[in-house]
């Protein structure tokens, strides 16, 4: 059976004897310890490593046995030389007929991989085109990621119905995600008849949706006076309706979450990441991109903690609900009466004096909102260094609001969020930022204030609201200062290389050498920053030696020759001595 098959297109060297050429593959098989036994050629008595099949020396076949935990098997290497356009390409199968597959023998895996590795460098590219090995290791895993959907479908359904009833998925669920529902109905109810007249909205919306509705946070407009909406409107600018529209969007305030109201009482907060991490390893699976077993093997992690988590949580939502179903309405009731009352004092104040007075949540979104676009600037700033890991965190109370980790220092800075607020009228708010040992840095917002005049009979205001804009551009640059003094390796390098060489001593950082990552030629060559051979770039490791000809340096990952205890030669001097 034809397990493997994949293609290496245009040759980067000059393959002179095709069979010398495969022949060398199958040594650093045998060399790498995948070969037990080498096969007798079929019709002889010969015992021979490759066998040509063809006249014009195009196609070699290599039998052989392997022997691994006890279990041995026979295996068949066919190599298919072809041309296309005047280019040579190489066409690699390998089958067995005794062989079979299993989650816990990685044999194949390992032989097809050593077997890409060892032939990539010569050609521009490596198109995969048959994979029976990771299709088995897919279609054991997906009944899995079935499984952990519609379990999520379940909790929803039974959270959502029993709290908001029926009409949940009208009052919360975004539109596009109702349209989207809505385009897919029809051909949802005519391919299956049987369930043409239930309500299968969860299931006929993506797996993001999902996610989506969980997390969901309604929001609410809270008017608020702003120049520029009033000056486009008045005619006094151009007016722009989507810039105003945007202006608006940016006066909504969080009405409810679902997730801090019922989700997160069933679930963990790890749910959120691993559900995230989930929905991009079931896409990946869903559109058959290929996966090894260390792939496997995360994600059955990840499923495995998403059933267990989901399946309490049904039990703890279905068994909890409805016991505390009347006591939960009498006092949303009377919760949300007193909210009234103080709201409409609140709305008397407001539009008498244009002020807004913002209660403690709608301060904390608003700062929460700043700190999303200091963490947004150092984000874009920062994605396109490859010397570093970012991740992004959440804004909350204590909470890691982003990371930076240097792939050459493994130094890890980290943005730590923490609120101080009050919601008086007048009062002052805070969210710090705090990044390294004891670096700091503040966002404050002013909340309005009024008083009654008793002459007009109204509120009049003395002090408007909003944040110091001047605090969120001062985090910007701190941070992002802080953050590239400490991670920026390459730069501390080049701005000393110019006193090392003066001082008579060598240049950090070698410009000759090119990196096996990241193809930059910004490689370490003493420890003054980071450990010879690593890349300044991208953090890479690679095996920076000195050539014994002529005493330069070079990357032995990918060019010359390199023989522990033995020659240490460079590319250049190999192909002088070549042609010599």
């Amino acid at each position: 059976m034809k397990y493997i098959e994949f293609v290496a297109v245009e040759n980067k060297i000059n393959i002179v004897d095709k069979y010398d050429y495969v022949k060398i593959i199958f040594d650093k098989i045998v060399d790498a310890g995948f070969v037990s036994t080498i096969a007798v050629t079929p019709g002889t008595t010969t015992v021979s490593a490759i066998t040509e099949y063809d006249e014009e020396s195009t196609c070699f076949l290599a039998n052989f046995n392997s022997l691994e935990n006890g279990k041995s098997n026979v295996w068949k290497i066919y190599f298919q030389f072809g041309t296309f356009d005047n280019r040579l390409h190489l066409q690699i199968s390998i089958s067995s007929d005794t062989y079979v597959i299993a989650i816990e023998d990685d044999y194949l895996e390992r032989l097809k991989l050593f077997i890409k590795q060892t032939v990539i460098r010569e050609w521009i590219d490596i198109i995969w085109l048959l994979d029976v090995d990771s299709q088995c290791l897919s279609e054991g895993i997906y009944p899995d990621i079935y499984s952990v959907e519609n379990m999520l479908r379940r909790l929803i359904n039974s959270v959502m119905v029993k709290v908001y009833g029926i009409q949940w998925w009208d009052l919360f669920v975004p539109y596009s995600i109702r349209e989207k529902h809505k385009s897919r109905l029809a051909g949802y109810k005519s391919a299956v008849s049987g369930f043409c007249n239930v309500d299968e909205k969860l299931m006929s919306i993506d797996i993001g949706d999902l996610f989506t509705i969980v997390t969901l946070e309604r929001t609410k407009w809270s008017p608020n006076f702003d120049d520029e909406i009033s000056s486009q409107l008045s005619g006094m600018l151009q007016e722009k309706p989507d810039k105003i529209i945007e202006l608006l969007k940016k006066q909504l305030v969080k009405e409810v979450s679902l997730w801090d109201k019922w989700f997160s009482k069933y679930l963990p907060e790890s749910f959120k990441s691993d559900f995230k991490n989930f929905e991009i390893y079931r896409n990946h699976i869903a559109h058959n991109k290929l996966i090894d077993r260390s792939a496997y093997r995360k994600i059955k992690e990840v499923i495995n903690a998403l059933r267990k988590n989901i399946e309490g949580a049904i039990k703890r939502a279905e068994a909890g609900i409805l016991s505390a179903e009347d006591k939960l309405i009498v006092e949303r009731e009377r919760e949300e009466y007193f909210q009234m009352m103080e709201e409409c004092e609140r709305e008397n104040k407001e539009n008498d004096a244009g002020v807004s007075i913002r209660a403690y949540d709608e301060i904390e979104d608003m700062l929460s909102y700043s700190v999303s676009e200091v963490i947004s600037y150092l984000s874009a700033s920062l994605c396109f260094r490859e010397d570093i890991e970012i991740q992004m965190g959440d804004y909350g109370e204590g909470q890691i609001a982003f990371s930076v980790t240097s792939k050459i220092t493994e130094d890890v800075i980290y943005v730590k969020v923490s609120y101080d607020i009050c919601d008086e009228e007048g009062s002052d708010s805070s969210v710090t930022l705090s990044y390294g040992d004891e670096e700091s840095v503040s966002i404050c917002y002013k909340n309005g204030e009024v008083e009654f005049d008793s002459e007009q009979g109204l509120y009049m205001p003395i002090s408007q609201d909003g944040i110091f804009e001047s605090d969120v551009e001062d985090a910007k640059q701190e941070i992002l200062e802080y953050i590239n003094d400490i991670t920026d390796i390459k730069a501390k390098a080049y701005f000393a290389t110019d006193s090392i060489v003066k001082d008579g001593g060598e240049p950090p950082v070698n410009e000759d050498m090119e990196c096996s990552e990241c193809g930059e030629n910004e490689i370490s060559v003493n420890d003054s920053f980071a450990p010879v051979g690593t890349c300044l770039n991208c953090g890479c490791v690679n095996h920076a030696v000195i050539c014994d000809q002529c005493g330069s340096w070079f990357n032995a990952d990918i060019e010359g020759l390199y023989e522990e205890d033995g020659a240490v030669i460079c590319q250049n001097c190999i192909d002088e001595i070549d042609n010599e």
